[in-house]
């Protein structure tokens, strides 16, 4: 695994045009962020209507070059953020809140920090 973990969830559905990881973490890691979840399918079931507003936006489009469907991510810059977050979109899904309670940093300083050391 990357620097970046990554949340697939319990609805995840077009594997073959899912982004290749080092790109998806690249993406985030360039926004700053700690961690991604993939938000394509809401828990009702239904594909999330989203348009990005902007390259700082949080939630954002991308998949592998080749794909032929579009992956929505969301893309958090706190652990704080993730959690408030996974628990609303997740709601009754518990692995969300887990997984977000579980990030290995709480701010893209601590990232940084940490993998600074390791180099």
């Amino acid at each position: 695994g990357g620097a970046v973990p990554i949340y697939y969830g319990p609805r995840l559905q077009n594997v073959e045009s899912l982004p290749l990881e080092e790109s998806l973490q690249s993406r985030v890691l360039s926004a700053h962020g700690i961690a991604v979840a993939w938000i394509t399918i809401d828990q009702l079931g239904e594909r999330t209507v989203y348009e990005p507003t902007g390259p700082a936006d949080p939630i954002f489009f991308l998949r592998r070059p080749s794909g032929t469907a579009a992956h929505i991510w969301r893309l958090f810059r706190t652990r704080r953020e993730a959690h408030a977050y996974m628990a609303e979109y997740f709601g009754k899904d518990s692995e969300g809140r887990d997984w977000s309670e579980g990030l290995p940093v709480e701010t893209f300083d601590e990232l940084l920090a940490k993998h600074a050391r390791r180099a």
